[in-house]
């Protein structure tokens, strides 16, 4: 299965952009919407970055990474202030 359809799969049994469209229609999104949706941004960001990497596309894998580490210690932040 190549990256694009595991992404499209994923999107169909998981999908973090519905509950925030839910969430806006009732207020501010909840920490447990965000950090969903910030554990599926680090997700697809690795995969992509990996990607980026396999075809030497070094600053592009370099820039996802990043974003990749900054959705994850948003979704740890908003994990804790759950608990």
């Amino acid at each position: 299965m190549s990256g694009l359809a595991r992404t499209e799969t994923r999107k169909r049994n998981y999908s973090p952009a519905a509950k925030i469209a839910s969430a806006k229609t009732a207020g501010t999104p909840g920490p447990q919407a965000i950090a969903e949706v910030s554990s599926y941004i680090a997700q697809l960001t690795a995969e992509l970055s990996q990607l980026a990497g396999s075809v030497k596309l070094e600053t592009l894998a370099y820039f996802l990474s990043m974003a990749r580490l900054e959705a994850e210690m948003v979704a740890r932040k908003s994990q804790l202030s759950q608990d």
